[in-house]
């Protein structure tokens, strides 16, 4: 199933004073469901199925308003985003050639530089799958104990068995997540993250 968000919605279309009937459902609750479940499919481009299709389906025939919802979504960052953005694909985006594998680790020192907010990394994972030969992206976000690790991935390879065999996680097969935990992963900076994802990525692929 495509997330959370489309699992509740079929589980509360079963529930007797809705009877089906996603109109029946608080206009609140269904643009709560349609944001989350456009989230995790990144917008209708990983983990869709029929069902999710369905959900949405309903959900615009209920009244739903998408457009507000894509609008909020996607086209209201602060400029901080944008500029952040242009930093990492710069200066910290790195490609295994021969592995069709891109990385980018944001380390705190860069996040207080830009003054970065919980939210504003949302989808920075993605854009390295605009490359042709990239077939899976990972990206790396320091915390106070952790490295938070977004994976993306195209069709054949798996997101889900790289994130579960490195990086304590799990997810979709094209989009999955984990971390890297600094103390019991030998972790002490980000030069450390990069080397660690390196080694993951290449014996994941048997290299």
């Amino acid at each position: 199933i495509s997330s959370t968000c489309e699992l509740l919605f079929w589980l509360l279309m079963a529930m007797p004073d809705i009877d089906g009937d996603a109109s029946r459902l608080p206009y609140a609750t269904r643009i709560a469901l349609m944001a989350g479940m456009t989230t995790d499919t990144n917008n209708f481009a990983n983990s869709v199925f029929p069902s999710t299709l369905q959900m949405a389906s309903l959900l615009l025939a209920a009244g739903t308003d998408r457009d507000a919802i894509v609008a909020k979504l996607f086209n209201e960052y602060r400029e901080n985003r944008l500029r952040l953005m242009g930093h990492l694909l710069d200066k910290e985006l790195r490609i295994m050639d021969g592995l069709g594998v891109a990385y980018m680790v944001l380390d705190m020192p860069t996040m207080r530089q830009f003054g970065v907010v919980e939210g504003e990394t949302e989808g920075f994972v993605n854009l390295p799958l605009s490359i042709g030969k990239v077939r899976l992206s990972i990206f790396a976000r320091e915390y106070e104990t952790t490295y938070r690790v977004s994976l993306r991935s195209k069709e054949g390879t798996s997101a889900n068995a790289c994130a579960t065999a490195w990086f304590h996680g799990g997810g979709h097969e094209k989009a999955a997540g984990g971390k890297i935990i600094k103390l019991s992963d030998g972790i002490t900076s980000s030069s450390d993250v990069a080397l660690y994802i390196e080694k993951a990525v290449k014996e994941f692929f048997g290299k």
